[in-house]
């Protein structure tokens, strides 16, 4: 196919009216975002409800799509590795309901050593998810993420 058969799809110009939630993504490419997330529940029978920033289950699992967004807004294949990206990433987050929740199964010393410190704009729109965290710097939320370890695969 040539030299440039393997190229990334082209992402919209920053010209493009940016969307609200993940503004390094146009509209349209934070719509088909949503989408995908949601086709990727869907194809394994879980529907969910697609907020801007987040999806819900009918059981109440919240899932925040704001990491996925920055992993899709910097694969260099473009819009066109997406599918594969959303589909690793919601494999993970079904897995996390299915198994056993992190600060119940890992012992206490390793939930301290995988605890890091987060840092979240404080715009409105974070502040019902992170209000819970202390003003770092003007502007910024100190927040406290846990860095789980990946399951072993067979």
């Amino acid at each position: 196919m040539g030299m440039f058969g393997r190229r990334g799809q082209r992402r919209d110009g920053v010209e493009q009216p940016r969307d609200r939630e993940f503004t390094y993504l146009s509209e349209a490419e934070a719509a088909r975002l949503r989408v995908l997330v949601r086709d990727a529940f869907a194809g394994r029978g879980i529907e969910v409800t697609v907020e801007s920033g987040r999806v819900t289950t009918g059981s109440g699992w919240r899932f925040g799509l704001t990491n996925l967004a920055a992993v899709c807004h910097n694969d260099r294949r473009g819009p066109r590795g997406w599918p594969a990206l959303v589909d690793q990433h919601v494999d993970r987050a079904v897995r996390s309901m299915d198994g056993p929740q992190a600060l119940k199964a890992l012992p206490h010393e390793q939930v301290l050593t995988r605890l890091h410190p987060r840092f979240i704009p404080g715009e409105p729109r974070l502040l019902k998810a992170f209000g819970y965290g202390p003003v770092s710097v003007p502007g910024l939320l100190e927040v406290l993420a846990l860095d789980l370890p990946r399951p072993s695969t067979c």
